[in-house]
């Protein structure tokens, strides 16, 4: 393992919500701890509280549109991005139709870009995680209806 990846894991570590990350290859395991953390906890997703409702039919509707909502959820850790480059269009925006399998970000991790796949299909209600910002394995990254 290179220093400079080892380097890259510890920033990575510092900057998220990690207390502790273990790597194993094949000559090397490599676990880094931050101190004076508790435990892991993957953040939930902001959802707007939702008003309360007048009729039946509206607590009906809001009730379907919970059911309804799925989330393309990060496969690993590292550093999420909307396009492949600064200078190219985000794969996805709010109110986007996505279908199973099409790439929606990408995130890179010990600097390999990895793109990354939707397992869901339906219109994209919400992206959850800001351009450039690290990520945790199973972090919800976008709101799908």
């Amino acid at each position: 393992m290179r220093r400079q990846d080892i380097e890259f894991l510890i920033k990575l570590v510092d900057r998220s919500t990690l207390s502790e990350v273990s790597l194993r290859t094949a000559g090397c395991t490599l676990t880094i701890r931050k101190e004076g953390t508790s435990h892991f906890s993957a953040p939930e997703p902001l959802r707007p509280e939702p008003s309360p409702p007048s009729t039946s039919q509206k607590e009906g509707t809001a009730e379907l549109n919970r059911e309804r909502q799925q989330y393309v959820k990060a496969p690993m850790v590292g550093t999420f991005y909307t396009a492949s480059d600064p200078a190219s269009p985000p794969f996805v925006r709010v109110g986007d139709t996505i279908e199973k399998g099409q790439k929606v970000c990408i995130i890179e991790a010990m600097k390999v870009f990895n793109e990354i796949e939707s397992d869901v299909a339906g219109t994209v209600t919400q992206i959850l995680v800001e351009n450039a910002s690290p990520v945790e394995y199973d972090q919800p990254l976008f709101t799908v209806e």
